[in-house]
């Protein structure tokens, strides 16, 4: 009966009775939670990880035993919440959708397939995608690099029908065609690998494409993405050395080898006495130049090596009047370092060993000689604060990374970011509210620099098969981290979520007298007085009998039904202006609907930061257009990186929505967001020319290469 008052409550509050009526079922009749969930779209939390939370128990027990939701764990290398275990091979799944699904942008199959359907597995890698030659041009260079011949689960998409498309052959744009070219496993996969694609752009527009290693080199071809990222959206950081020749060679672009500068990095001691002192005391520091390489007595010094071929990267990357139209993964992968080969060959996940990389290429960039050492580890390394415990004080701790398992996947990246980094929202009784509890599980960042990475971690075999789908994550292309500073939690989150907590307390007191005006006694109200009046309206003896008391009887009755149905109202309009409030300028999920514009007002924070880079795996990736914000390019290779399409002019509203269709389960390679704050990303657009005219070596090796390229046209 209780739930047939609720859902009438809903009813008079202008809501249908079948919206009424899901709303209900789906919040397990709870009144208040129906309410939210109509005007928000959204479960509340205890609904949407109750049944995770039961469903990843035993897991939790196994692997999860030092998690803390509490004190956020910041690592000095990324964010992980809760702590990861480490885990074997990834698991293959017919049953969930991947990132790598067909999707075609102007189909509207594509939108509204089923994502437990959509994900087929390939047995045979040559037919993935049937690329002729005759596009081809006649001077095609070879690659003879060796590839197993093994299978694969993940099934590679291109975002066909919109935009501006062109590559060296035709790709399959149908979801039956690919799945039918799946389906025919009667051809082995080839044990070699001959790249199909001609050397040379086809216009001169296109992005130069980072080809990728086979599919058992997962983790280097993340790494050589990111560093892709930054040789297109932070190129005049590594322009700066300039290594004067950088020893051009024709079959650079295959990475097969690394062929040194003719100029490197020269050290030596600077040696001073302190004739002061009684005791003779050396104050020694380095020195270091940039010289012929032989003029340098050690050649076995350290020398930065994945600075040599980024900068060959960003030659044919950075210059309007490149033709290369690729490059391999291997230009930079060969050149790992020993602390990154080492961890590639200890951990199985691209979060583990990405921070590990990046520390080699601010290494890389503070050997040389002029460099700014905090500069450098600013650009890539914030800094957070937390509270290991209520008795210790806020500790600082560094992070280049932020990344999410398939469990945390949430509506919107703002709510993830929530629960990792806001104190917990109190929906029980006020006086439970505790500050000092929320300092002590309260974590900030500090310093957030311009470049911001987070990761989607892929699904592994800890992954729960069952774990519920939802509609995708709504990932912005223009990102406010600065709300999690302590400064603007301080001054401004904090606020708002005392006074959300505040109305949520509100809300449940307006429900408590609704259901009071609704009934007495587990009795129906306006059934009893309804009742009354039709009884004193149609007894026509007793209307006789007492003549005068019965229409002032009535009279009174339909005073008391007057004032019950305006308190009802008031209280109702009350809910609605509460409810309004939550989900507009108090709301936390969607902060740009109000609240990044308060921020703003106040002088909190500052520039967005522009998504510019998006992986979806090794063989897809989404880049920004440097000419045009608005509009994205997308590049597609083939699993055996030895042909790939570009699509041009995919707007973010398509891409958007892609990124949701691909977040809806949890994705069988990881999703890497690389975001560039955006004052940073328009200076390095804006004097990139000027460090790239600078760079003697750069200039060289790329006017060596477009002679190259045009001898063999």
């Amino acid at each position: 009966m209780s739930n047939n008052w609720d859902v009438t409550s809903l009813m008079e509050m202008g809501i249908d009775h079948d919206v009424a009526m899901d709303a209900m079922k789906r919040v397990n009749g709870n009144l208040q939670d129906a309410v939210n969930f109509i005007f928000s779209n959204e479960l509340p939390d205890h609904l949407t990880n109750s049944n995770r939370d039961d469903n990843n128990n035993n897991n939790n027990n196994n692997n999860n035993n030092n998690n803390s939701i509490n004190t956020v764990p910041i690592d000095i290398e990324s964010v992980e919440l809760p702590i990861f275990t480490k885990n074997s091979e990834n698991k293959n799944s017919n049953d969930q959708k991947t990132a790598n699904t067909l999707i075609d942008f102007d189909s509207s199959e594509s939108s509204n397939s089923n994502p437990n359907n959509m994900h087929e597995e390939n047995n045979n890698l040559t037919k993935r995608i049937q690329l002729p030659q005759d596009h081809s041009s006649h001077h095609e260079v070879p690659q003879t690099k060796d590839v197993s011949s093994g299978t694969s689960s993940s099934s590679s998409s291109i975002l066909s029908g919109s935009g501006a498309e062109h590559g060296g052959n035709n790709i399959t744009d149908s979801y039956d065609q690919l799945s039918a070219s799946i389906g025919d496993s009667s051809e082995e996969p080839p044990t070699y690998s001959v790249m199909r694609h001609s050397i040379h752009k086809a216009e001169i527009s296109d992005p130069t494409v980072l080809t990728p290693l086979p599919v058992n080199s997962a983790m280097e071809n993340y790494l050589a993405l990111y560093a892709l990222a930054m040789a297109y959206y932070a190129p005049n950081l590594f322009l700066q050395p300039d290594f004067k020749n950088l020893n051009y060679d024709e079959s650079w672009y295959k990475g097969n080898t690394i062929t040194e500068p003719l100029y490197k990095l020269k050290f030596s001691n600077d040696v001073s006495r302190d004739s002061s002192s009684k005791t003779e005391s050396m104050d020694v520091t380095k020195k270091v130049e940039i010289v012929q390489s032989s003029s340098i007595d050690n050649p076995s010094e350290t020398q930065p090596e994945t600075l040599w071929q980024l900068q060959k990267l960003i030659s044919a990357c950075d210059s309007k009047f490149s033709e290369r139209a690729f490059v391999s993964a291997k230009l930079i992968s060969k050149s790992f370092d020993s602390n990154v080969q080492q961890k590639l060959a200890e951990v199985e996940h691209v979060h583990e060993v990405l921070p590990t990389f990046i520390k080699s290429l601010t290494t890389d960039l503070q050997l040389c000689p002029d460099s700014n050492a905090s500069y450098i580890s600013k650009t890539f390394v914030s800094t957070a604060v937390y509270k290991p415990s209520k008795e210790e004080p806020f500790q600082e701790t560094y992070l280049t990374l932020f990344h999410f398992l398939p469990e945390e996947y949430d509506s919107t990246l703002y709510k993830m970011f929530n629960v990792l980094l806001y104190p917990e929202e109190n929906t029980g009784d006020l006086n439970e509210s505790d500050s000092d509890d929320d300092d002590e599980r309260d974590s900030s960042l500090k310093v957030i620099s311009p470049i911001f990475t987070v990761l989607l971690s892929e699904m592994d075999e800890s992954t729960n098969d069952n774990m519920a789908y939802t509609d995708g994550i709504d990932i912005p292309f223009e990102f406010y981290p600065q709300i999690y500073t302590k400064k603007c939690k301080d001054q401004l989150i904090k606020h708002i979520i005392e006074k959300r907590n505040n109305a949520n307390f509100e809300l449940r007191s307006i429900l408590n007298d609704l259901n009071k005006l609704k009934s007495y006694q587990g009795k129906d109200i306006f059934m009893f007085l309804n009742s009354t009046l039709k009884f004193l309206e149609e007894d026509e003896k007793i209307y006789d009998e007492k003549e005068k008391q019965i229409p002032t009887a009535i009279s009174q009755i339909e005073g008391i039904k007057t004032q019950i149905n305006e308190k009802k109202e008031q209280k109702k309009n009350q809910y609605k202006e509460i409810s309004q409030k939550l989900h507009n300028e108090w709301n936390l999920t969607y902060p740009e609907m109000h609240i990044i514009k308060t921020a703003k007002q106040l002088n909190l924070i500052d520039s967005p930061y522009l998504l510019s880079m998006l992986v979806i795996s090794p063989q897809l990736y989404f880049q920004r257009d440097r000419s045009d914000k608005n509009k994205w390019t997308q590049v597609k290779c083939n699993m055996l990186g030895t042909d790939f399409q570009i699509t041009k002019s995919i707007t973010e509203v398509q891409l958007k929505e892609y990124i949701k269709q691909c977040t809806r389960a949890p994705n069988e390679t990881p999703i890497m967001f690389t975001y560039i704050k955006e004052d940073f990303y328009d200076e390095q657009q804006a004097s990139l020319v000027r460090h790239f005219e600078n760079n003697e070596g750069c200039q060289q090796f790329h006017k060596a290469d477009q002679l190259y390229l045009l001898s063999t046209k």
